[in-house]
């Protein structure tokens, strides 16, 4: 914030968790621009789908035989984690601030 001289003064800014904060896992986005020209972007996880059943025999003894019948889901779940929706102006900070990352990680490989 300038003040009469127009000279810089420190400000401090208080980096607070909101009551819904949470660190997930990503291996991937999805998304694009919503209808006002903001960037929508969905981060998901890919995993195997849960199982709705799993059948197995019970034997007299009460131990358990290995799976004997499955029923769910196949392929791949790509389950969306989390959507975040920001200005054009703060995605092109994003991608600096990600791409700078890349390059110390570049850097310190070679």
């Amino acid at each position: 914030m300038p003040n009469k001289n127009n000279t810089p003064q420190n400000v401090t800014i208080h980096i607070l968790k909101s009551n819904q904060f949470r660190v997930v896992h990503s291996d991937g986005a999805w998304g694009g621009l919503t209808p006002q020209g903001l960037l929508s972007i969905g981060f998901f996880s890919e995993r195997h789908p849960i199982p709705q059943e799993v059948e197995y025999r019970l034997y007299p003894n009460g131990k358990l035989s290995d799976e004997q019948n499955r029923k769910g889901k196949t392929g791949i779940v790509r389950e969306l984690e989390v959507n975040v929706v920001m200005s054009i102006d703060n995605a092109r900070s994003l991608v600096s601030w990600i791409q700078s990352h890349i390059e110390k990680v570049d850097k310190n490989a070679q």
